[in-house]
C-alpha cells in the first residue's frame, strides 16, 4: 500500500507540472495576443489618418485630445512610426511608444510618441503625449503634455477677500495662446494688476501674448477661495482638454 501511495503521487505530481507547463503556454499566447491587440490600435488610426478615413480616426480615439484631425484638415498631414514599443501595462490601460513622424505640406517633424491605450469593447488611443504638441506651420492638432505650478499671493491686494495666483509654465510642449482659455472664480482685484482679470478670457485676449511656453509666468486675479480652470480648445471645435486646475 505504501507503495502504491507513493506511485499515485508522484503521479499527482507530473499532473500538476504538465498543468503548469500547459498554464504557461496559455499566458504566454494571450500576452502575445493582447500586445498584438494593442500594437494594432496604433497600427489603425496611423492608417486612417494616411487615408484620410476621419470616421476610422475618430472610432480609434476616446478624446479629442488624442486627435483633432478634422475632415477639413486630414489630408494635409501623413504619419510614419517605427518600432512599436510597450512601456506599461494592465488589464485596462497600457502605453505604447514609437517615433513618430509627422509631414504636414513640407514641413516634417519627428519626436518620441507615447500613445496612452485604454481598454473598453476593445483597444482605443485615449491620448497622445507628442512632446511639442502637433504643432505644425501653426496649426495645433492637439495640445502637448504640460505641467503648470502654481503659488498664491494673499498680500498682493488690498483685501483678505482677493488675491494673485501666479502660474508658471514648468514643463512641457507649447501651448497657442488663442486657445488656452481661463474659468472660475477670476476678478479684478484692487491695488493690483494682474493678466487675467475675467473668467472665460484667453490669454490671447488679455494679453499681447501668442504662446504660452516653458519658463512663462502669468497672472490671474482671484478670490481667496479660488477655483481656477486652464483649458485648451481649438478653435471651431465644442471639445476641450484641461491644462491645469488649482484651488487653495
Amino acid at each position: 500500500m505504501p507503495s502504491q501511495r507513493r506511485r499515485f503521487l508522484a503521479a499527482a505530481g507530473s499532473l500538476s507540472i504538465a498543468g503548469l507547463a500547459g498554464c504557461s503556454s496559455v499566458s504566454e499566447t494571450l500576452g502575445e495576443e493582447k500586445l498584438q491587440n494593442q500594437k494594432a490600435a496604433v497600427e489603425r488610426f496611423v492608417t486612417a489618418v494616411n487615408e484620410n478615413d476621419i470616421e476610422t480616426v475618430q472610432e480609434s480615439v476616446t478624446t479629442w485630445a488624442a486627435g483633432g484631425f478634422t475632415e477639413g484638415n486630414i489630408d494635409q498631414y501623413t504619419l510614419e512610426y517605427g518600432e512599436l514599443r510597450r512601456t506599461a501595462d494592465d488589464d485596462k490601460s497600457a502605453t505604447i511608444k514609437t517615433d513618430l513622424t509627422l509631414t504636414h505640406e513640407e514641413e516634417m517633424q519627428e519626436e518620441e510618441t507615447s500613445f496612452q491605450l485604454d481598454k473598453y469593447d476593445g483597444w482605443t488611443i485615449s491620448s497622445i503625449l507628442f512632446g511639442s504638441g502637433l504643432f505644425i506651420n501653426g496649426t495645433v492638432l492637439a495640445p502637448p503634455p504640460i505641467f503648470l505650478e502654481s503659488s498664491y499671493n494673499t498680500d498682493a491686494t488690498g483685501s483678505d477677500e482677493t488675491g494673485v495666483l501666479t502660474l508658471t509654465h514648468g514643463g512641457g510642449g507649447i501651448v497657442p495662446a488663442a486657445e488656452t482659455e481661463f474659468n472660475g472664480t477670476i476678478v479684478n482685484p484692487d491695488d493690483v494688476d494682474p493678466e487675467i482679470v475675467t473668467s472665460g478670457t484667453t490669454l490671447a485676449e488679455a494679453t499681447d501674448r501668442t504662446r504660452l511656453s516653458p519658463g512663462d509666468e502669468l497672472t490671474v486675479g482671484v478670490e481667496s477661495e479660488y477655483q481656477v480652470n486652464v483649458t485648451f480648445s481649438k478653435e471651431n471645435n465644442d471639445t476641450w482638454v484641461i491644462l491645469g486646475s488649482f484651488t487653495p
